[in-house]
């Protein structure tokens, strides 16, 4: 059985307050509308003052009234769904400002580091160009005192490599004994490689011919000594001259690269200019000759 109630009856019922008429939720405001809009939809402006005041929020810009008008021709739900996307749209592209802000200031500050390290790259280079500079003055001053020493060699008398080796003879002599062509050659030479390690050094690695296995510091010396007398004595050693403008020349041939290893290492040991050439003997022909038929 269906029964009626008049509204005064809900009403005295306490019922109907339970509805909210239409006029209630038509004004109610938007769940995702900004706050900032609630004021608009409580000052009695209703759904189209909510919606102008979002379109111009968000539409603000020379296009801004445009937009406008186009939500108001749009029917209200919709005008209300297109105004909530234009906002939303906004805050994507204010935060996407931001970020995009928040790179520049990161990749300004890299800027800011590479330009930093590129100004300390500079100074660096700067200072080693003002080092290669130094480096080569001092090169172009020692190849200048060089010449002189040349030069003075010369006018001594050494016009080869066994006048060098005697005037290295008389030299040492005069610092170690004080005396001149009294001390035995071989003793002078002993003496004086005692006192020059990077001589020996340089020969012990450039003359290995000269150091055989097992050997002390002292037995070294000793032979080394007796090496330097015999290429003294050997006449054949006139071959390499001695100019007072190029130092001296050494002739390198298959059978003389030992001697002239030797005197290389003397000649940089006294700071005197020094040119190795290498030359082809019929010797070497022949025993280039000999390897290539043993090689096949």
């Amino acid at each position: 059985m269906l029964m009626k109630f008049s509204s005064g009856a809900l009403s005295r019922a306490g019922l109907i307050r339970a509805w909210p008429s239409f006029t209630q939720r038509v004004a109610r405001p938007s769940p995702v509308a900004d706050p900032r809009q609630t004021a608009t939809w409580r000052s009695g402006q209703g759904l189209g003052g909510w919606i102008r005041s979002r379109a111009v929020e968000t539409s603000a810009g020379p296009s801004g009234d445009e937009i406008t008008k186009l939500l108001w021709e749009l029917p209200p739900d919709l005008s209300a769904r297109v105004s909530i996307a234009l906002w939303d749209l906004k805050e994507q592209v204010a935060a996407k400002s931001a970020q995009f802000a928040a790179q520049s200031d990161q990749v300004a500050a890299q800027s800011a580091q590479v330009l930093a390290m590129a100004v300390k790259l500079a100074a660096k280079s700067d200072k080693l160009a003002a080092k290669s500079d130094k480096l080569a003055a001092k090169t172009e001053e020692l190849h200048r005192t060089k010449q002189s020493l040349s030069r003075a060699l010369y006018a001594a008398g050494v016009v080869n490599a066994r006048t060098l080796l005697e005037y290295v003879v008389m030299q040492w002599e005069e610092e170690l004994f004080c005396s001149v062509g009294r001390v035995k050659r071989h003793k002078v030479f002993k003496a004086g490689l005692r006192k020059r390690k990077e001589l020996v050094k340089c020969l012990r690695r450039d003359v290995p011919t000269w150091v055989h296995a097992g050997m002390d510091e002292e037995q070294m010396v000793e032979d080394m000594a007796k090496n330097l007398e015999a290429v003294m004595l050997d006449a054949s050693n006139n071959i390499h001259t001695f100019h007072p403008v190029i130092g001296l020349t050494l002739l390198k041939t298959g059978h003389s690269a030992p001697t002239v290893a030797a005197l290389a290492c003397l000649a940089d040991s006294m700071g005197v200019l020094c040119h190795i050439m290498e030359v082809k003997t019929m010797g070497d022909q022949r025993d280039e000759n000999d390897n290539d038929v043993t090689s096949v």
